[in-house]
């Protein structure tokens, strides 16, 4: 009897010192605010996708990312071209746009013609029509946008085919 008498206030300790430490750390994780986070700490791997909009950051860090807007996708159709003939053209965004991307594909034929980007703006496709059931067509889809200082934009490839896509 006279160990439990001396085990009661220790056993009390323990349980109150269990009670306040589990309770510490809650009450800690509702108290961090941004204030309480060093600059440069938080790393990509600490955010949640999509969690951080354009409005979450500084006008400084979005003027560098830049902005992409007024989309325009051109379509446009070639003449009829004999089996065996060669066919091409180009097509320019609007003024004030920029190339951000091109396809191009034969109406009849699911073999893929060449598309290049000519230069900021212009993209071109080239291709000889191979389609056993006579004349076909070109069709090149250019999209376009209003891009400001920073946004990314098509890289000149010059005379280098862009991998068609469709």
């Amino acid at each position: 009897m006279d160990t439990t008498k001396r085990a009661l206030p220790v056993l009390g300790i323990a349980v109150a010192c269990l009670l306040v430490g589990s309770a510490g750390g809650a009450v800690a994780g509702r108290l961090v605010t941004s204030a309480d986070i060093k600059d440069g700490t938080v790393r990509s791997a600490d955010l949640q996708n999509h969690s951080v909009q354009p409005i979450d950051l500084g006008k400084k860090t979005t003027a560098r990312l830049g902005t992409v807007t007024g989309y325009k996708v051109k379509k446009v159709t070639g003449d009829l071209v004999a089996n065996g003939d060669q066919d091409g053209f180009g097509v320019t965004c609007p003024q004030g746009r920029v190339l951000l991307g091109a396809s191009g594909y034969w109406l009849n034929d699911d073999r893929a013609p060449q598309v290049y980007q000519v230069d900021a703006d212009t993209a071109a496709i080239l291709g000889t029509n191979r389609w056993s059931g006579g004349d076909d067509s070109l069709t090149l889809i250019v999209a376009c946008a209003k891009a400001g200082p920073g946004a990314l934009r098509a890289k000149v490839l010059g005379r280098t085919p862009v991998k068609p896509v469709g």
